[in-house]
């Protein structure tokens, strides 16, 4: 229960898995001309629905030029979101829901054990 408690206290937001993202990300980017780091980038920009590290300037900053993967298919623009924000939500809620369930077990197993 104490290390729910830790879990939800220490969430995944402004942690160092966010930091971990982004360099990850960052090093896609600028990897991109080898056509499997290329195609890891893209899946992960067009399944999630962003664009680079912190947004489409990661883009802009490396001289590089914006991918399709990060443009949303309906409107054409690209998204505002960056792949750090959008993978530490999505890690964020799962990992609260994931810490409730674990609390609910671990309260339900001591009052059995009562």
């Amino acid at each position: 229960m104490v290390g729910n408690g830790i879990l939800l206290e220490n969430s995944s937001i402004n942690s160092n898995i966010q930091e971990s993202i982004k360099t990850s990300m960052k090093n896609l980017i600028i990897n991109s001309y080898d056509s499997h780091v290329s195609q890891t980038l893209n899946l992960i920009q067009e399944e999630v629905g962003c664009c680079g590290a912190d947004g489409p300037n990661d883009y802009l900053d490396l001289k590089k030029p914006l991918p399709n993967e990060c443009r949303d298919t309906v409107t054409g623009n690209a998204y505002f979101h960056g792949c750090t924000d959008e993978i530490t939500w999505f890690l964020e809620d799962k990992s609260s829901w994931l810490s409730g369930l674990a609390f609910t077990l671990g309260f339900l197993q001591v009052s059995v054990l009562d």
